[in-house]
């Protein structure tokens, strides 16, 4: 009895510090957002600030396979599909950054184009009536699909934002992102709401 009360401490405290650990990560993204190269708009809504920075910063907990680059320093690519909430905050955020040896560009987009070679691709709602064509026509790519549309990880999308008590939370599914060829961090599963297919 001892023991499994030690074991389901250990296992919650594991997660609390993981949870806390990609919290500070985010959080200091955001506050060197305010504080760095980027005055952040106020006209903004903090929502859509805080969307943009999570987007930039799910990169670090997603490993995609070298074939995805063409040389070792390639870019990292995040793609923006549609009309997006994130004004400059996304372009502002990652400016100058990198993650391993990859720099890190955006692309927005108005049609989707495999050829944009994204490794991640958020799908605006303005996309809601492409998003089956799109997402059927990534399957089994290693390209990370994130949305604010509501049931998107339940209709083949990897990663959801929603919102929760006035905080932004996501909905992430393991198994699709696994499928199509990447690896993404138990720090990253801890924190979001895992759903499986």
């Amino acid at each position: 009895m001892w023991l499994n009360w030690f074991n389901h401490y250990k296992n919650r405290s594991w997660r609390v510090y993981r949870y806390w650990y990609f919290s500070l990560g985010l959080g200091l993204g955001l506050t060197l957002a305010y504080h760095n190269n980027w005055a952040v708009d106020t006209a903004l809504p903090r929502e859509s600030q805080l969307k943009a920075v999570y987007l930039y910063r799910f990169a670090m907990f997603v490993n995609w396979p070298e074939t995805t680059f063409k040389e070792t320093q390639s870019p990292l690519t995040i793609c923006v599909l549609g009309q997006h909430p994130f004004g400059k905050a996304l372009s502002l955020a990652i400016a100058k950054e990198k993650i391993n040896s990859h720099s890190i560009e955006v692309y927005y987009l108005n049609h989707w184009t495999p050829e944009a070679g994204c490794h991640i691709l958020f799908l605006s709602p303005s996309e809601s009536e492409q998003r089956e064509e799109i997402l059927a026509s990534l399957k089994g790519q290693p390209i990370l699909t994130v949305s604010d549309m509501k049931n998107f990880v339940t209709q083949g999308g990897m990663i959801e934002f929603y919102t929760r008590g006035n905080k932004v939370r996501f909905l992430v599914n393991p198994d699709l992102i696994k499928a199509a060829g990447l690896q993404v961090s138990a720090n990253l599963l801890a924190v979001g709401d895992v759903v499986n297919q």
